[in-house]
């Protein structure tokens, strides 16, 4: 799929059409009859960024290949779904489709918005119901099925098959159990979160205890890194996996060394949830406890998990060359005001043991695999807190603040951001992120973790229908 900007110029326009056409803001039904329901809804999403990054010109234009300091980014999203019953929760289904197209006036802004890594993260994925095509650095898009599941249920057991959400963790801010498909503590928009290629058991146990066993298959991503187009038309067209091997779209990439076989236990005692989580995770062995409750009008949230690299001396591709064994931990609380207007305030601390304390170490520490392919730990740090706030002014308007510190470089990042119900199907957000700490020096060297963040300001909409 090869496009130039006269196609994307018409992509923007398109999707500024269906944002703002007057569609019902209630899922159509298709079909509903004793046994049989089926639906068709989606959402369209518009991202607009601008960001500053404070880089020296010389690492600017060698790292980034940027010409300024400041960088544009539009990002369209739209997502249709079709899912349907049969015999109310006997048989279910949920398909869903993504395309999303990109485009920037400096290249690579993604890795911008990174911090600068070199993130080529996708999710565990076996089945190849993705497509990315790049028409250069500035441009990009993306397709995808990031729903394709069946859910049958016959009496204590539930069984679910295909591409699925599948999250673990229970943190505010961080979750170190939640590390199959990861959101970044900076996400802009955690509304979807993305599925994998999965088989998953639930079986009831009790009315508040269930047992899970999920078996995840995954592989290489497979991204598509050159393109002929109208400037180099003699350019071939190239897609590559993270570790440069040449592969094809269209192929299944299943890898054990990509794959997962986890369990995840949970029961209830009172006011309090408590869970065990454990498996095989990508050729780690992986153990967790999580636990979620109330104390008087405190809701307390906590995980530990610890990992064990079965490969230490074993050469592959996904090698994570940095520590063997590490422990990372979360305990946080959450506490909801006894105000007229919905108000309340988070806080939460992070031991990141596969972090480290020496800013020297960060640019390996984000170029290894459990970093920058497969976005398991998003943090290069050890010791982290977080603080944050949300207020609720009237039924329309919503207002959020965040501010998490890298407690041994003494950077921080502060990130807002006012939501605005226009109507019942549609919203607008207006954001930004304002990070503090030392940036590179002109030989590349890290001075701090959230020092190397951009400065960003963003607008997005968004309408379901």
């Amino acid at each position: 799929m090869i496009f130039n900007l006269k196609n994307t110029k018409l992509t923007i326009i398109l999707f500024f059409f269906i944002s703002f056409y007057p569609f019902s803001s209630y899922a159509i039904n298709l079909k509903e009859s004793e046994n049989l329901k089926l639906d068709l809804d989606g959402v369209v999403k518009t991202y607009f960024i601008g960001m500053h990054l404070n880089y020296p010109y010389p690492v600017l234009t060698s790292l980034m290949n940027w010409d300024s300091r400041s960088g544009m980014m539009g990002i369209g999203e739209a997502r249709l779904k079709f899912s349907g019953a049969w015999k109310e929760d006997k048989f279910k289904w949920n398909i869903m489709f993504k395309t999303s197209p990109i485009f920037s006036n400096q290249p690579n802004v993604m890795e911008g918005m990174a911090g600068g890594s070199t993130a080529t993260y996708e999710p565990p994925r076996a089945l190849p119901f993705q497509y990315s095509a790049s028409e250069s650095p500035q441009s990009s898009w993306y397709n995808e099925v990031d729903r394709f599941y069946f859910k049958y249920r016959k009496g204590k057991f539930d069984f679910i098959v295909g591409r699925q959400p599948i999250g673990f963790g229970v943190g505010f801010i961080w979750q170190p159990a939640d590390i199959l498909a990861t959101f970044s503590p900076i996400e802009i928009d955690k509304e979807f979160k993305t599925g994998v290629d999965a088989l998953r058991i639930n079986i009831a146990l009790g009315t508040f205890t269930e047992l899970s066993l999920i078996g995840v298959a995954g592989g290489p991503t497979c991204r598509h890194v050159s393109s002929p187009d109208p400037d180099n038309p003699t350019v071939p067209s190239i897609w590559e996996t993270p570790w440069g091997k040449n592969c094809s779209p269209g192929d299944p990439r299943f890898s054990l060394d990509s794959s997962s076989a986890l369990t995840r236990f949970r029961t209830n005692f009172g006011k309090w949830d408590v869970g065990i989580l454990g498996g095989w995770v990508r050729g780690d062995l992986m153990g967790g406890l999580f636990t979620s409750g109330n104390l008087d009008r405190f809701k307390i949230r906590g995980e530990i998990t610890y990992t064990h690299d079965m490969r230490d001396d074993e050469v592959v591709d996904n090698d994570y060359e940095i520590k063997e064994d590490f422990v990372r931990a979360v305990l946080g609380f959450n506490y909801p005001f006894k105000t007229k207007k919905p108000f309340s305030l988070f806080m939460e601390f992070y031991y990141n043991g596969y972090g480290t304390d020496k800013t020297d170490d960060y640019l390996l520490q984000s170029q290894t695999t459990r970093t920058s392919v497969y976005g398991e730990v998003l943090n290069l740090g050890v010791f982290y807190s977080g603080l944050g706030l949300n207020w609720q002014p009237t039924y329309r308007v919503n207002f959020s603040f965040m501010t998490m510190s890298n407690i041994l470089d003494r950077s921080f990042h502060i990130s807002s951001n006012i939501s605005v119900n226009i109507s019942d199907n549609s919203s607008f957000v207006f954001g930004g992120f304002l990070p503090f700490g030392k940036t590179m020096d002109e030989n590349g060297k890290i001075g701090s973790e959230f020092g190397i963040y951009p400065k960003m300001v963003y607008f997005q909409y968004k309408r379901y229908f």
